[in-house]
């Protein structure tokens, strides 16, 4: 696909800066209170103990680091949809066009997320997003549905129309 056939090219980057304060809260009270066991207190922790701490330290701050480094590339062009979700999702996903049975736009408000209503468990969808303020779900040929952010919804609803025609 030539940089002339792009119709939207949009970034998005993991904006969720209050999952990420709360991962920072439990890094640095955690390494508090493994720092305060090894140095200041009286009695001896088990290995066992600063081993396990330790760990979980390691694994929250890779969590961390990872999602200081999400994105979401997405390219509309008049052929294709292709979405780039890195690093979570590593690797490229193209949607043909014709392969869309159904498209639906969507703006949801951030009252509603924050109200806890943005919660999903067992999801029906493959999801494509850093934050669902805005965005697409298309409806597959096969069934599969695609939840896709973007910042412009409308333009994928007019390509959309324009090529079912």
């Amino acid at each position: 696909m030539k940089n002339t056939d792009i119709i939207i090219r949009e970034e998005h980057r993991f904006s969720r800066y209050e999952v990420m304060g709360l991962l920072l809260f439990f890094i640095l009270g955690l390494s508090y209170s493994l720092v305060r066991s090894i140095y200041f207190s009286a009695q001896a922790e088990s290995v066992l103990s600063l081993a396990l701490t330790t760990a979980f330290i390691a694994v929250l701050s890779y969590l961390f680091y990872q999602l200081t480094r999400q994105k979401l590339s997405t390219r509309v062009s008049r052929k294709n949809i292709k979405v780039d979700h890195f690093p979570l999702f590593g690797g490229q996903r193209k949607i043909k066009w014709k392969n869309i049975s159904h498209l639906q736009a969507f703006a949801i408000s951030p009252g509603t997320e924050w109200s806890g209503w943005m919660v999903t468990f067992g999801q029906q969808f493959k999801d494509y997003c850093a934050s669902r303020h805005k965005g697409v779900l298309l409806t597959l040929d096969n069934g599969e549905q695609v939840f896709i952010q973007t910042d412009q919804p409308e333009t994928y609803l007019e390509i959309y129309e324009e090529l079912n025609k």
